[in-house]
């Protein structure tokens, strides 16, 4: 699993929602893999995030290929889908495979094309969504000067 987002707790005074670029690679950040919050997405698009990049812009769901700011607002609807999802893959095996996104090589008819196959380890998923989840909490119960970071692929 090599297409890893990071999620970060991070205070105010001490980063700027401008700092994403200084978070990344941060030994305490909580990963979750691209092909699972893909997975998600359709939940996803319920949390409200604004995007650092773009000058605090307000928007729905996280930014796939770059930074996501969740304050207050979000981190309730973050926690409470993430939460969800955790419980779900609990009960799962402890490797299971998901369906993914529909494949077409280029050049290929849409009619060759496959369903890819997702191959998930339980325990590893079930650890970084529940991280989030923790994350979330943080926020939604603690000072406002508090932050979830998003760093998209």
């Amino acid at each position: 699993m090599a297409l890893n987002h990071e999620f970060l707790l991070v205070n105010r005074d001490e980063f700027d929602y401008s700092d994403y670029m200084r978070l990344m690679g941060r030994k305490d950040a909580v990963s979750v893999h691209d092909d699972l919050l893909f997975y998600m997405k359709d939940s996803l698009n319920w949390i409200q995030c604004y995007n650092p990049a773009r000058g605090l812009l307000p928007h729905k769901g996280l930014n796939f290929y770059g930074p996501t700011v969740i304050r207050k607002d979000g981190a309730v609807a973050l926690g409470q889908i993430f939460l969800s999802w955790s419980s779900l893959f609990s009960v799962a095996p402890k490797r299971f495979r998901l369906t993914g996104a529909y494949e077409v090589t280029e050049g290929d008819s849409p009619s060759d094309g496959h369903y890819a196959k997702i191959n998930v380890k339980r325990d590893e998923v079930v650890a970084g969504l529940s991280g989030v989840v923790a994350f979330a909490k943080a926020v939604e119960t603690g000072p406002g000067d508090l932050f979830i970071m998003h760093l998209g692929i």
